[in-house]
């Protein structure tokens, strides 16, 4: 009886001494950080004419108008882009590791068409 008992026991808490499997957990690659909006001042290139008091902006014979910015916004402009251009390359970069195939390929044809 006694033997049955510790034998029992020992069963008992051996069992209970395991831990259970766990299932592994997926790594997810970081985010790339966020963009943060510029503010530039754009300026529109056209004549103005008044007619009849009225003051009208006139568009060009190509029917394109034009717009500018100051050096030093520009500088800010491209600034912004290139990091708009980080964050969508980075951002391919996590959906292609995460299982997204698509975009894997896509950016492989496009490199191997350059």
């Amino acid at each position: 009886m006694k033997t049955t008992l510790i034998a029992l026991s020992i069963l008992i808490l051996a069992g209970c001494a395991e831990k259970p499997p766990v299932a592994p957990q997926q790594v997810l690659p970081a985010l790339p950080a966020k963009v943060t909006p510029v503010s530039v001042k754009w300026k529109v290139i056209a004549d103005v004419r008044e007619i009849d008091g009225k003051q009208y902006l006139v568009i060009p014979y190509d029917g394109n108008p034009y717009v500018a910015l100051t050096y030093s916004d520009s500088l800010v402009f491209r600034s912004w882009l290139n990091d708009v251009k980080r964050k969508n390359d980075q951002t391919n970069n996590v959906l292609c590791n995460v299982g997204y195939n698509e975009l894997c390929s896509s950016e492989k044809k496009e490199t191997s068409a350059k």
